[in-house]
C-alpha cells in the first residue's frame, strides 16, 4: 500500500468517525431538547417549549416526538388549528407507533373546534384500534372515555355523557377528569345532587388549586340557582 492509499484510508476512517460522532451528538441534543421542552410545558411556558421542539425538527425533520410535542403545545395554547397542522405532518410520517397518539389528539383538536361529530367518529375508531391491539392501560382508557363524554356534551346529549362518566367513576371514584365533567351535570337534577356536585367541586378545588378548568366549573356552579346558598352552608359548616 503506497502513501496515497494510506492517506485515503486515514481520511475515510476519520470522516466515518466524525459522522458517527455527529450522529451521536445530534441524538443527545435531541433527547436533551425534548426533555427540557416537556419540563417547560409542565410549567406552562408553552412558547419556549415550541422553540425547542422546532429546533429538534431542524436537526431531525422526521422526529415524531417533536411533532407530538408541538401538537400538545398548541393544544395547551388553545390553538387547535395549528395543532391540526402538526398532527397532519405527523400522520404523513406513517409511523405505526404514533397511530394511537394521532387519533387521540385529532379528537382533542376537534373538540376544541366544537366539531363534536368528528371527535366522536375518531374516538370510536380509536377504541376499535385499541381492542385490536394489546389494549391500553386503565388510566388512558378513562381519558378516552372522558373525551367521548365531552363530545356528547357538545352535542347536548347529557344522558349519554352521564352514563359514560358514571361508568368511569364506578371503576375509579377519584378520577379527576371524570369528576370535573360529572359534577356540573349533577347540579340540575335536584337539591341532593346539587349538594353532591358542590362537594365534589370544593374537594377538587382544594386538591388542585391551580387548575383553571376546575375554577371555571366551580364558578359556573356558584352561578346556578341556590349555588351561593349551598356554598355558604358548606362554609358555615367548616
Amino acid at each position: 500500500m503506497d502513501d496515497v492509499d494510506v492517506l485515503l484510508k486515514v481520511l475515510k476512517t476519520s470522516n466515518e468517525e466524525q459522522r458517527c460522532q455527529q450522529v451521536n451528538n445530534s441524538s443527545e441534543i435531541i433527547k436533551d431538547y425534548i426533555f427540557k421542552a416537556k419540563g417547560l410545558m409542565e410549567k406552562l411556558r408553552t412558547r419556549s417549549a415550541i422553540l425547542l421542539y422546532e429546533e429538534v425538527l431542524v436537526i431531525d425533520p422526521k422526529n415524531s416526538a417533536a411533532f407530538t410535542g408541538l401538537v400538545d403545545c398548541y393544544l395547551q395554547a388553545k390553538r387547535p388549528q395549528k395543532a391540526l397542522f402538526y398532527l397532519r405532518q405527523l400522520q404523513k410520517l406513517q409511523i405505526t407507533d404514533t397511530t394511537s397518539q394521532v387519533l387521540f389528539r385529532f379528537a382533542q383538536c376537534y373538540l376544541k373546534l366544537d366539531e363534536a361529530d368528528k371527535a366522536i367518529d375518531v374516538l370510536q375508531k380509536y377504541c376499535i384500534d385499541l381492542k385490536k391491539s394489546d389494549g391500553t392501560d386503565t388510566h388512558h382508557k378513562h381519558q378516552v372515555q372522558v373525551l367521548l363524554a365531552k363530545a356528547y356534551l357538545f352535542k347536548g346529549e347529557k344522558d349519554m355523557a352521564i352514563v359514560i362518566l358514571q361508568g368511569i367513576l364506578r371503576q375509579d371514584k377519584t378520577f379527576v377528569d371524570a369528576l370535573i365533567e360529572y359534577a356540573p351535570l349533577l347540579y340540575p337534577l335536584g337539591p341532593v345532587q346539587s349538594e353532591e356536585a358542590m362537594t365534589i367541586l370544593l374537594t377538587l378545588l382544594a386538591n388542585h388549586k391551580d387548575n383553571s378548568y376546575i375554577k371555571e366549573k366551580f364558578t359556573l356552579a356558584c352561578q346556578q340557582p341556590h349555588g351561593l346558598k349551598i356554598l355558604k352552608r358548606y362554609a358555615f359548616v367548616e
